[in-house]
């Protein structure tokens, strides 16, 4: 358990770390992320699937859901609160995956 774990956490350490580098704004989300992660988180925000996300729109939104309110005083989100966020996403992509195989 603890070495899938690992991968989790090794994988949102480093999107907090490129959502702290200059070209945040404008490197693509999937580069770090899988394009399903991407739409469905992007589904949540916005109500319609954004591909073309960057890995700061990803790392706020999944902050969010994990439930920081980006306020202006508020710091910038750790990875507790990524790690809040992408249990709840994880959770709704598995949702995703069931509720399309049903469909098709």
């Amino acid at each position: 358990m603890i070495a899938l774990l690992s991968v989790v956490a090794v994988t949102l350490l480093n999107l907090r770390d490129a959502s702290r580098q200059p070209d945040a704004k404008e490197r693509r989300a999937t580069e770090l992320i899988d394009a399903r992660y991407v739409k469905v988180l992007s589904m949540w925000r916005h109500n319609e699937v954004r591909d073309d996300w960057s890995v700061h729109d990803f790392y706020y939104a999944l902050a969010r859901l994990g439930g920081h309110q980006n306020r202006k005083n508020d710091k910038a989100p750790g990875w507790l609160i990524l790690w809040r966020g992408w249990m709840d996403l994880q959770h709704m992509v598995t949702g995703a995956s069931i509720a399309s195989k049903i469909r098709g």
